[in-house]
């Protein structure tokens, strides 16, 4: 009998290889099929998973090294109640990795985007953050109310959904997890990041894209005062629930 090899000492074994998965609150398939085709064409996007080969001892001739994914983008459909907040929360619950990243179900990926977070997700720092919003629609307006989007969120680290967040769990952990509630989740995640992990922000500078129908329907200037009403109520004191019902009442 040929002995086997001593185990590697921990400091020569290779470390577990980076985690991520993709959280795309929506509609139900059945119910709506323009929300199922949006966050399941977010994960069609995705880019293949990259193979990282692990370090070793060498490896008898003719066998090839063992190859681990970065990430596997299958979906799984869940079900939860009608909350942005806890829609997410429900997603980050059932998934097991180390970095999450929460996407609109309109969000579109540029090849940039993927490769931009995968290089924050291959150095291993725990990091949290966004990307830079563009609208689809290019209107010479629209690039000026992204430009402002982008600033304003790079100088405050106060970032928004059409953002795409992403998060390193351990940060997320300092947050007590992301927050369970309607409306201003993402405003709120936002703050709680920012006094936990100031430094850990990164303003990525990737595009992002995302519909400006709401500009273009409801007038730009009527619709930015809208939505700096609706954070400066929040700011005082309005509960989500209420800026929720507001809001959605509204876009109905």
């Amino acid at each position: 009998q040929v002995p086997l090899p001593a185990p590697l000492p921990p400091w020569q074994q290779a470390p577990a290889p980076p985690t991520m998965q993709l959280n795309a609150p929506a509609a139900p398939p059945a119910a709506q099929p323009a929300a199922a085709h949006g966050a399941s064409s977010i994960i069609s996007q995705a880019p293949p998973a990259p193979q990282q080969p692990l370090s070793g001892p060498p490896e008898p001739s003719g066998s090839t090294s063992s190859q681990v994914p970065l990430h596997e983008p299958l979906p799984l459909w869940l079900q939860a109640p009608a909350s942005r907040g806890g829609q997410i929360a429900a997603g980050i619950a059932r998934c097991d990795s180390d970095w999450l990243w929460v996407l609109h179900d309109d969000s579109r990926l540029c090849e940039e985007t993927a490769e931009q977070l995968l290089q924050v997700v291959q150095r291993g720092t725990p990091r949290w953050g966004r990307f830079a919003v563009r609208f689809h629609e290019g209107t010479l307006r629209l690039r000026v109310v992204a430009a402002f989007m982008n600033l304003r969120s790079r100088l405050s680290k106060i970032c928004t959904g059409d953002q795409g967040m992403f998060f390193h769990r351990q940060l997320l952990a300092l947050v007590d997890d992301f927050p369970v509630q309607p409306l201003m989740e993402d405003i709120e995640a936002s703050k709680r990041l920012k006094k936990a992990a100031d430094r850990q922000f990164l303003a990525l500078t990737a595009p992002l894209v995302t519909s400006g129908r709401r500009w273009i329907e409801h007038g730009y200037v009527i619709t930015i005062l809208y939505m700096w009403r609706m954070r400066w109520r929040y700011f005082f004191g309005a509960s989500p629930e209420a800026l929720f019902h507001q809001y959605y009442r509204r876009q109905g």
